[in-house]
């Protein structure tokens, strides 16, 4: 996953088009790009034993849904996953360890809140 969220004055938040995903050159990016279109070519293993792709998932931070299934298209991946649509149905859901984990941060937060206060 990419996280850009303020790369670039947001230029990158929310995936609208295939050019957004070419700005990156790093050989692992290069690699995850060529396992969508050529999962076959990719070799895979997982603690030291091959395992078969099967293609690749992008998740990004947020997505216009109405231009996914072309970004989806034109660069092979499986899927277009977006954090914030993770995040709605984990909610939705009433997913048990994720209101956990969102409470422990509300606590977090607000310690350290109540603390810059105290000063």
């Amino acid at each position: 996953m990419k996280c850009e969220i303020e790369y670039q004055n947001f230029r990158y938040f929310v995936l609208k088009e295939s050019s957004q995903i070419d700005h990156h050159k790093k050989p692992a990016f290069d690699i995850f790009l060529k396992s969508a279109k050529k999962p076959e070519d990719i070799h895979v293993s997982l603690k030291r034993k091959p395992i078969e792709a099967h293609g690749a998932i992008l998740v990004w931070g947020a997505v216009d849904r109405s231009a996914t299934s072309a970004i989806a298209e034109e660069k092979g991946f499986h899927e277009i996953l977006s954090v914030e649509e993770i995040c709605d149905n984990l909610s939705e859901w009433e997913n048990e360890a994720y209101i956990e984990l969102i409470k422990t941060r509300q606590t977090w937060s607000n310690a350290l809140f109540d603390g810059l206060l105290s000063l």
